[in-house]
């Protein structure tokens, strides 16, 4: 473990951390013809809620404290606990205590709705140390801590395991060459403040839980959507006015053995929710809180799992009183550093119970800009692929396909999807992580224009015997843009996949991250936040789309051929309609790689010309069944961008009008 541990040192210690330039992961703010959320910029985002939320009794972040002689310092997987009217700031890499203080808690940044926030002790200092493994002695071993335990230690000698919430504070377990060790920070019964360190077999831990924090759940209203379409949204209302503070921009969802729900919020809580459908009520129950800007969910075998900022952590309610009690560590063994936009989003798990989650920014380290993957019972951390910018998204397929998008932005001409293989590498040169640069990227599946998807958000695979037509195909969220869309995928022979997109005519009320089907009741239940660059209407929001059981009119099998490209619907189709030319438009572009925030469009047929080529419709025909369209085209091959608009009619009459969006690599 030294060598992690001393590298997130070196790179930090006491020195400031590493400058970001804006320029790389702010969005480019539209102009002309534009919707006003998409002409926002700082400090239009800012956002002062935080500082007022009752965030729990211990917290979650990197923290930048003062030192002795008057320097900053920063420790970047770091927790504080709430001790009387002070506090006390516990390193989870270092395994020691780094700072206490009294006469306050904690300030937090308002930038970027608090989601930047590197929050800083708020008090009069009564201890403090930098983050820095002690110093060795004349023999060359590591100074001990009184109890003969080095910490940190070489090799795998240390290893943080959780955190017990207690009544007046938290002790933190972990273990040293193979013992155990608590160590405590908490009011004691007398008022006074107790700095306890126990190895376990000689002295007595403290690991009772706290009583119950909480109180009763919130309810509010089930609102049923409309429903005269194929898809009904409905809205579990989120208590965005509640007697905590707390805020909800949702992250993440998932379901409990018992069919409530589990939804995380980027400011750090997880709030079980359960639903009465005859009432139309939802009771929204407050189960954890202080978590590093949790960015995904899983429940994995009847418990809750949080991908933090730095760490998997699985939560435990030991004493069934409904509140998460203790916060295991089920791995932390990947590097985190301090850039402001440098997230671990989303949370995924394949076939065999292996975990998946991005890991955004920090490229300077040695795991900024990959994907992740972590093994099912978290004792292996590795990278899966490389080269990713700002992803928020994965998904992963019954089969074990692992997809993902990334944003707009430099080395990212436009939004792209990926299918992910290992030691795959998706674009960012600064992600590389390799001895020799790259000269070429894996291609995506497809890549998608501003207008379609200015921010992606994750994929969700349709179960079988769900959702009609669509069953087994993947869909996609745009968090940009508040929606959804079929992704259909068309593999080729030499291993790679191309594919484009199709709008399900879906909105959220906010930016749409990541979807998940109910095992029992079959509907997509969504999540989506507020935040830059977004149509979000809301703080957060979790939704509910129901099949409705009218038509799904929609195209479920995209085929690139050599004369032009073949959709099949999942309904027959009007002949009439499907042949006339006026009811198509094509046009195809290609962008450039580049450091270059996103690209310009450039003709196919002219490589040094802005622009972008239409396309001539040849020629239109309908299959014996009614349901596949043959449009002829002579598309340019390979191509980066091709859409095709249609407006066709059912054989029944109903429209479908729509387009299209996709990435052309070769024919088959």
């Amino acid at each position: 473990m030294l060598p992690i541990l001393l590298a997130v040192v070196l790179q930090t210690g006491v020195k400031e951390p590493p400058k970001v330039n804006i320029d790389d992961w702010t969005p480019r703010p539209a102009t002309g013809k534009a919707e006003p959320w998409e002409k926002m910029h700082d400090p239009q985002w800012d956002d002062d809620r935080l500082p007022k939320m009752n965030t729990g009794p211990t917290f979650n972040a990197g923290f930048r404290y003062a030192l002795p002689d008057g320097r900053t310092s920063m420790v970047m997987k770091g927790t504080a606990v709430k001790v009387g009217e002070g506090g006390a700031l516990f390193d989870r890499l270092m395994l020691r205590t780094l700072a206490t203080w009294s006469g306050g808690w904690l300030l937090h940044s308002n930038k970027r709705f608090g989601l930047m926030n590197t929050p800083s002790p708020l008090g009069t200092y009564l201890t403090s140390v930098a983050p820095t493994p002690p110093a060795p002695d004349a023999n060359g071993r590591w100074e001990t801590n009184g109890l003969g335990i080095t910490t940190p230690l070489p090799g795998g000698w240390a290893k943080y395991r959780g955190m017990h919430r207690i009544q007046g504070g938290a002790t933190f377990e972990y273990a040293v060459n193979g013992r155990t060790v608590y160590e405590t920070h908490r009011i004691d019964e007398q008022g006074k403040r107790e700095h306890l360190i126990v190895e376990d077999g000689v002295g007595k831990p403290n690991k009772t839980p706290s009583a119950t924090q909480w109180g009763e759940p919130i309810v509010t209203p089930l609102v049923s959507g409309e429903s005269s379409g194929p898809f009904a949204v409905d809205t579990l209302t989120i208590p965005y006015e509640n007697r905590f503070k707390a805020l909800f921009f949702c992250t993440g969802v998932d379901f409990l053995p018992d069919g409530r729900v589990a939804v995380c919020t980027g400011h750090g809580d997880v709030w079980l929710v359960k639903l009465d459908e005859s009432a139309k009520t939802c009771s929204w129950q407050r189960f954890a809180t202080g978590l590093y800007q949790p960015l995904g969910l899983k429940v994995v075998a009847g418990k809750v799992i949080v991908i933090e900022r730095g760490q998997l952590t699985r939560l435990h309610d030991r004493n069934g009183d409904g509140e998460a009690d203790f916060y295991e560590c089920v791995n932390n063994d990947w590097h985190c550093g301090g850039g402001e936009h440098s997230y671990d989003a989303c949370l995924e798990t394949d076939p065999d119970g292996n975990f998946y989650f991005q890991k955004t920014g920090d490229t300077h380290l040695p795991h900024g800009g990959c994907v992740m993957k972590i093994s099912a019972d978290g004792s292996k951390c590795e990278v899966f692929a490389t080269g990713t910018r700002h992803p928020i998204g994965l998904g992963i397929s019954p089969t074990g396909i692992v997809t993902g998008a990334d944003q707009e932005g430099n080395y990212m001409p436009a939004t792209r999807i990926d299918q992910y293989k290992r030691g795959g590498f998706y674009g960012d040169l600064r992600a590389h992580h390799r001895a020799v640069a790259p000269t070429t990227y894996d291609a995506p599946v497809c890549w998608l224009p501003r207008e379609v998807d200015n921010s992606a958000g994750g994929q969700v695979w349709v179960p079988e015997n769900t959702f009609g037509p669509l069953a087994g195909l993947p869909l996609h969220f745009s968090y940009g843009r508040c929606k959804a869309f079929v992704l259909l995928r068309q593999e080729l022979a030499d291993g790679r996949v191309q594919g484009g997109v199709w709008d399900l005519n879906l909105k959220f009320l906010s930016g749409s991250a990541r979807g998940r089907f109910h095992p029992t009741d079959k509907s997509m239940y969504v999540v989506g936040l507020n935040g830059w660059q977004t149509a979000a209407q809301t703080d957060g929001s979790l939704q509910r789309v129901r099949a409705t059981g009218r038509p799904i009119l929609a195209p479920v099998k995209m085929q690139v051929v050599e004369d032009g490209v073949k959709l099949t619907f999942s309904t027959p189709l009007d002949r009439a309609s499907v042949e006339a030319f006026a009811n198509y438009r094509a046009a195809a572009w290609n962008y450039r790689w580049s450091k270059d925030y996103g690209s310009k469009r450039w003709k196919p047929s002219a490589p040094n010309v802005e622009g972008q080529d239409d396309l001539p419709i040849r020629s239109a025909n309908l299959s014996a069944d009614g349901r596949t369209v043959h449009v002829r085209t002579r598309i340019p091959m390979p191509v980066m961008q091709v859409q095709l608009g249609l407006n066709l009619k059912s054989s029944d009459g109903q429209p479908i009008a729509g387009m299209v969006t996709m990435t052309v690599h070769a024919a088959k």
